[in-house]
């Protein structure tokens, strides 16, 4: 496992992948391998793969905080958004306050934006400014006019990156969230049928290039979204 996660800082995803799945073998009921494999399947757009290795991290350490918040983000890329919400509502109850935004972007994605400024409000663990920026994130959904005031508010520093890159999303600004540092947040997020516009834009491919996925997909073959092509892939919505 620790060369699995070696492998995956020197952004060497398929020898991640391989070690992992090596230490899965020695040990199949040690729940981290599984985490690990889930989020290196999420990364290269496997997210049926990524749940199942997820959900088996889950259901052998239940009370595994991340694991429960990976799973609720690739739940959420699948479109399962009452098993995505329980799971961050589990990742915040153990402690773990990073799912506690992702609660108002279940509420955003289902349509719901007056039950989104409550979960804003309300739940733990989201610090003042975080709410002030949520709030007007919903504003910018409920009226594009305001978006100015959102993107302003972004510029200050402190922020999770990878938290605004899921808002720019939510905002359909793919190629300004592509522009951030949080590479591994952008192409996640990509990989939603419901955000298939993000893979059309030729800074989604610069990315893939970024993270040398290619090398993953030829060796294990593409996602159900992409399609092999003379020169490349094709992860455009047909």
């Amino acid at each position: 496992m620790i060369q699995g996660s070696i492998a995956a800082r020197d952004n060497d995803i398929l020898g991640s992948i391989n070690y992992l799945q090596k230490a899965i073998e020695l040990d199949p009921n040690e729940p981290r391998p599984h985490h690990w494999l889930g989020i290196e399947y999420a990364k290269t757009g496997y997210l049926e793969k990524a749940r199942q290795q997820l959900q088996i991290a889950v259901d052998l350490e239940p009370d595994h905080a991340n694991a429960n918040g990976y799973l609720g983000f690739v739940l959420m890329l699948q479109g399962d958004f009452d098993r995505a919400r329980f799971h961050y509502g589990e990742q915040v109850r153990m402690g773990n306050m990073f799912g506690s935004p992702r609660l108002v972007y279940i509420d955003i994605l289902t349509g719901d934006l007056q039950k989104a400024r409550q979960t804003a409000a309300e739940t733990d663990g989201i610090d003042t400014e975080t709410r002030a920026r949520l709030a007007l994130l919903i504003n910018a959904i409920e009226d594009p006019s305001t978006t100015s005031q959102y993107l302003e508010r972004i510029k200050q520093p402190g922020f999770d990156e990878s938290h605004i890159t899921q808002e720019l999303f939510l905002l359909g600004l793919y190629a300004e969230a592509m522009r951030l540092h949080e590479k591994d947040a952008t192409v996640l997020m990509s990989w939603a049928d419901y955000w298939s516009e993000a893979r059309a834009l030729p800074e989604f491919e610069q990315i893939l290039k970024t993270r040398n996925i290619f090398p993953v997909w030829d060796a294990l073959g593409p996602p159900p979204m992409c399609r092999k092509t003379r020169q490349s892939y094709d992860c455009r919505k047909e």
